[in-house]
């Protein structure tokens, strides 16, 4: 149950002021409602039209009427294992160190409240007012706070990693070293916020706005910045590999120092951005706004630009795709600069996508992965050399179609693209598997034991072992983060996740220490490359399938699992009868 002075009654309101001399309930100014005086204790006061009014000093609690209302609000929550209602009322309380884990809260008013490190983990709180309240240190990772504002909100190192905050508003909010890791953040508002050193890695960011936001040195790898707004934005040193750029609005922002390298750029706007020295090393740029930018001693050493838009752009000392430096005497025209943006590097290299989940990203800037190190020793096997290039899934099967691409990795072959590409044998076979909480588990050997269950799945997989007829509840969710957590809240009895990807991820953020894997798999899910049929024929690929079960043959496909931290996670489980 949520503890400390979380307890006060709803409609109550506080002024808490530190003294070193005796206080009264007046003695709190209501302007100055946290202030720090050398006793270290507060000094509380409360009203509510019956009159009650309580202090404390030295540590002593004065109680007249208001202990009663307190042991009644703490029947009134009550305490489990699974979620908790919560009665989310407290402008200017303080609620430090409180814990509001794995409870529920429906639009609750928390302005102006000393919430330090508070404990949210697990929580939903959805269209909760946090504005003006202090978070510092806080713990809300795997929490949902959908809609909720936290307009200039102090949230210095706190950890909402995981966690839902669609629309949520952090504009003008503090939020320097803060973790929003894999949060997602589809549509937030960061106008003006402060987020230096923010951690943002794989994070979704499309469509939010983040309009004159402070990003100085931030981590935004992997992050997906579709059809963001971030004009004026300062991200000077941000890394940003591994990030989806498409259609983002990074029109007079200040990125100086930046890191894009081996990501696709597309239909983004850099208008009059001041791009001094960043890194574009390998990016494929299409359709890019350059014009009025400052791309003074940027560097785009082995970089294909197609489309791209440079008038009034500052080349000066800029490294071009062929590694020659511009010179900054140069008096080119408009013109001349984008063909010799274009042309100065030979597409020679094999474009080989990178996901960005376990099996294909970029470690320190190199590629990772078990695709990325099949990709780059069967081609190089094959007398090939490998370009590889950070993009989603769904975009690069879009740009292998376009040819922006030649290979795309972590591809299911479903019988909507089966005809566009060519594809190599599987190059792992994940398999779905049954998640309980721990201690919660039951027999499953057949899909009659699911008879009744609540199950969670996501939206848009295939189970290949249960069709829409199997006996059991189902309920669909945007992310696994939504589905686990209604698990460990008792809202789900089951969760379907993939048996290799998710079980990693989640052992690796010490989630699967609650969770165990019941006995048998629901389904296959065999991944492959897809290659472009302009580039690679069907003896080709034959060529890449034979190098490839040669691998398998002789360990090495086992020693990068195994390298990878997945060795012991590739025996699928039986198969459940039907």
């Amino acid at each position: 149950m949520p503890t400390g002075s979380s307890l006060i009654p709803t409609g109550l309101r506080f002024s808490i002021v530190c003294r070193t001399t005796p206080c009264t309930a007046s003695s709190a100014p209501e302007t100055s409602p946290w202030k720090a005086g050398r006793a270290g204790r507060p000094c509380w006061s409360a009203s509510k039209k019956s009159g009650i009014s309580f202090t404390t000093e030295s540590g002593i609690i004065v109680i007249k009427k208001l202990l009663v209302m307190l042991l009644g609000a703490v029947a009134a929550f009550g305490s489990s294992a699974a979620s908790r209602s919560v009665q989310g009322s407290c402008s200017f309380c303080d609620l430090r160190y409180s814990d509001f884990s794995q409870s529920r809260v429906e639009g609750g008013m928390y302005s102006g409240a000393y919430m330090f490190g508070t404990n949210f983990s697990w929580a939903v709180m959805k269209a909760v007012n946090f504005e003006s309240a202090t978070l510092t240190l806080a713990k809300m990772a795997w929490a949902d706070f959908e809609n909720g504002n936290f307009k200039k909100a102090a949230l210095e190192n706190a950890d909402l990693s995981r966690s839902i905050l669609r629309n949520a508003d952090f504009s003008m909010a503090h939020l320097s070293k803060v973790n929003l890791g894999r949060s997602d953040l589809t549509g937030a508002n960061f106008s003006t916020a402060s987020m230096r050193e923010a951690n943002l890695a794989d994070a979704r960011l499309n469509g939010a706005t983040l309009i004159n936001a402070n990003l100085v040195g931030a981590d935004l790898a992997g992050a997906r910045l579709r059809d963001a707004n971030l004009q004026g934005a300062v991200l000077t040193r941000a890394d940003l590999k591994g990030a989806d750029l498409g259609s983002a609005n990074f029109a007079g922002a200040v990125m100086n120092s930046a890191n894009m390298a081996n990501i696709e750029i597309r239909l983004t706007n850099f208008r009059a951005a001041s791009l001094q020295g960043a890194n574009f090393r390998n990016a494929v740029l299409d359709a890019v706004n350059f014009q009025d930018a400052d791309l003074s001693g940027a560097d785009f050493t082995g970089a294909s630009i197609h489309n791209t838009m440079l008038n009034g752009a500052n080349l000066c000392k800029a490294i071009m795709p062929n590694g020659v430096p511009r010179d900054c005497s140069s008096g080119a025209s408009p013109e001349d600069e984008r063909k010799a943006m274009t042309a100065a590097a030979s597409n020679t290299k094999v474009r080989i996508s990178l996901a960005g989940n376990a099996f294909a990203n970029f470690q320190q800037g190199r590629p990772s992965g078990l695709f990325a190190e099949v990709a780059s020793m069967v081609m190089s096997d094959m007398g090939l050399q490998s370009g590889f290039i950070s993009m989603p899934a769904d975009a690069a099967l879009k740009a292998l179609e376009e040819k922006r691409l030649d290979v795309a990795t972590v591809i299911l072959k479903t019988p909507r693209i089966a005809e566009k590409f060519r594809f190599s044998d599987p190059v792992l076979t994940d398999y779905q598997v049954v998640v309980v909480r721990r201690g919660k588990g039951f027999a499953l050997k057949s899909v009659a034991d699911l008879r009744g269950k609540r199950i969670g799945l996501r939206k848009g997989y295939r189970y290949d072992l249960l069709n829409d007829e199997a006996p059991f509840s189902r309920q669909a969710y945007n992310s696994d983060g939504e589905m686990i957590r209604d698990l460990l809240q008792g809202e789900l009895d089951a969760i379907l996740l993939s048996g290799i990807s998710d079980v990693f991820a989640l052992r690796s953020e010490g989630i699967m220490s609650q969770l165990e894997i019941l006995g048998a798999s629901v389904g296959k899910i065999p991944m492959m490359l897809a290659f472009s049929k302009s580039r690679f024929s069907e003896d080709d690929v034959k060529r890449f399938n034979q190098k490839l079960s040669q691998m398998v043959a002789s360990g090495s496909w086992r020693e990068i699992m195994e390298r990878n931290g997945m060795g012991d996670l590739i025996e699928a489980l039986p198969a459940i009868k039907p």
